[in-house]
């Protein structure tokens, strides 16, 4: 019997969280940039977090731990992070309770969260299928997902 490896658990584990509040904390930089670049459209510093960089830290850390369910759980910690330090630079005129926070939450950034996840998933698969392949010892045992 092989039990699951948690070597790399309590690392990768916060990282979702925390590398989406980092993000969502430098929005206001990627802004100025964008705007200092000549950028003519207000929500490009935040489509490039969306589209980009958040699909990319999804694949990193689903390769570098490649687990199904936490590829899953990180996506949705990943969002939340983000929205989190979106809402934090981005305070609204007017205080705001928990149901008017998740209210605000865009049909986007849903859909964005479940492709995060769907890319975690796969990257996380992928992964374990060529490590078991090149003969490196897998992640994971039989029955360990």
């Amino acid at each position: 019997m092989r039990f699951l490896s948690c070597e790399k658990a309590w690392f990768v584990l916060p990282m979702y969280p925390v590398c989406g509040l980092v993000l969502g904390l430098l929005n206001p930089l990627f802004v100025k940039w964008a705007e200092q670049q000549g950028v003519p459209k207000p929500g490009v510093a935040t489509a490039i977090s969306v589209n980009i960089l958040l699909p990319a830290l999804a694949v990193g850390l689903a390769v570098g731990y490649p687990r199904v369910w936490t590829a899953l759980v990180g996506a949705v910690a990943l969002m939340a992070g983000f929205a989190l330090g979106l809402a934090v630079m981005h305070p609204p005129a007017v205080p705001v309770g928990v149901a008017d926070v998740l209210g605000s939450v865009k049909p986007v950034m849903v859909l964005a969260c479940v492709g995060y996840a769907v890319l975690g998933v796969v990257a996380a698969l992928v992964t374990r299928i060529v490590t078991r392949s090149a003969g490196r010892p897998s992640h994971t045992g039989p029955g360990n997902d």
